[in-house]
């Protein structure tokens, strides 16, 4: 149900951003990089400039929405389908460059950064291939703008200045215009024979009335420029008019694809494997080789999981016998825990908050042992946030499905 095509979006660049800076890191007293070297960094160099003259919000993530790049900080990702076939083209036109370079001739770091990049941009050609624009639907539950960019603009648009605010109510407006092109893409799927199932449909839809009708005294939209603007003690009313492109814009753009999941609703099917879908198997497997790297047949993988899933089932049914719950499925033992109350915490504000203290106490005490499996660690935290309280009726609590362990319910695809 994720994005495959927003998760490989810019991953060759992604890659030349990680890559390049060590592309020339060679032993003491070696000579530096060959010609080919120089090539190859020369185009991890231009795929870089492309991702970032493409994605504006690319370049706000990176931080680098100041100086030459600072009118990035006004606008949002086009999502049109014409830049859609643009990326297709561009992602065609960069594969061939990377092929052009021999990698014989690469040094250092060299071949393994070329192959890192060489694997996403391949991959997503692939995906690009595909008749559908979502990888495998352009809005759900999971993704698309009226879920992604409110926490974006509140986590990573950053408000220093007033022309800062002023970039950010350039972003609120320019919200509409991403919905309605998304709304494109899914008619566009649609067209094609690709229709999210019926509880995606469900769930969406449950997270677009909640956003649509909050109004903009609760709006996380606005309260999140009200909040900082305030924060920095920024002159203007920020409050209103933020409310002003939110009730005049923002609703009505949302309301427009309430009704469209609503046309898709009656035409929607029960079953959550992409093998529905035109180009289906091709999907699943791209989509696989995407999360693993693995070339694995979608076949022996599903033979290793239901492997896997054995042995898990065993430890359950041991950790259960312990707490006296012996009756039932794994997955009906688990949608028993989970209904039991004594682990739950309030359904309040602070029992919230308490949970993501609490969660994030347990990624610390897990960082701690990390190097006791890894030996290269990640530079940057884990942090655990709450979604905007906007979003949160309607959403799935996490990944997990009880039922999901012992096929009783419909898995992720």
């Amino acid at each position: 149900m994720m994005d495959r095509r927003q998760l490989l979006k810019s991953s060759a660049a992604l890659g030349a951003l990680a890559c390049a800076p060590a592309l020339f890191a060679a032993p003491a007293g070696a000579a530096s990089g060959s010609a080919e070297d120089a090539r190859l960094n020369a185009l991890f160099d231009r795929i870089m400039t492309e991702a970032q003259d493409r994605s504006p919000e690319f370049v706000t993530s990176l931080g680098y929405d100041k100086g030459e790049r600072a009118a990035a900080k006004g606008k949002l990702d086009d999502r049109s389908l014409g830049a859609w076939e643009e990326d297709k083209a561009r992602t065609r036109r960069q594969l061939a460059e990377l092929k052009a370079i021999d990698r014989s001739k690469l040094t250092g770091l060299g071949p393994s950064n070329y192959d890192a990049v060489l694997f996403g941009t391949e991959l997503q050609d692939q995906f690009n291939q595909l008749p559908m624009v979502g990888g495998p639907y352009a809005v759900s539950q999971l993704g698309g703008a009226y879920q992604g960019v409110p926490d974006f603009l509140d986590s990573q648009h950053s408000i220093e200045t007033s022309a800062d605010a002023e970039a950010y109510l350039s972003r609120l407006g320019a919200l509409a215009t991403a919905i309605a092109q998304e709304n494109e893409q899914v008619r566009h799927d649609a067209g094609v024979g690709v229709i999210p199932p019926d509880f995606i449909i469900k769930r969406t839809l449950a997270q677009l009335k909640t956003l649509a009708a909050a109004p903009p005294a609760s709006a996380n939209l606005v309260q999140s420029l009200a909040r900082r603007t305030a924060e920095k003690h920024l002159a203007g009313d920020w409050e209103g008019r933020a409310g002003k492109i939110y009730t005049t814009q923002i609703q009505p753009a949302l309301a427009s694809q309430i009704a469209l999941f609503e046309s898709l609703a009656p035409k929607a099917v029960h079953e959550a494997g992409v093998r529905r879908l035109p180009r289906g198997e091709e999907l699943y497997a791209l989509g696989l080789k995407a999360f693993t790297t693995s070339t694995m047949p979608p076949a022996e993988i599903h033979k290793t999981g239901l492997a896997l899933l054995a042995e898990q089932n065993a430890e359950l049914d041991t950790l259960f016998r312990g707490l006296g719950m012996t009756q039932g499925t794994p997955g009906a033992r688990l949608k028993a825990l989970y209904a039991d109350t004594r682990y739950h915490y309030p359904n309040t504000d602070p029992g919230k908050e308490q949970l993501i203290a609490d969660l994030n106490k347990l990624v610390e005490k897990i960082s701690a042992r990390l190097p006791e499996w890894f030996g290269t660690l990640p530079k940057a935290r884990l942090d655990i946030r709450r979604v905007p309280k906007a979003t949160e009726e309607g959403a799935p609590g996490g990944y997990y499905q009880p039922g999901a362990l012992d096929g009783t319910r419909p898995g992720a695809y």
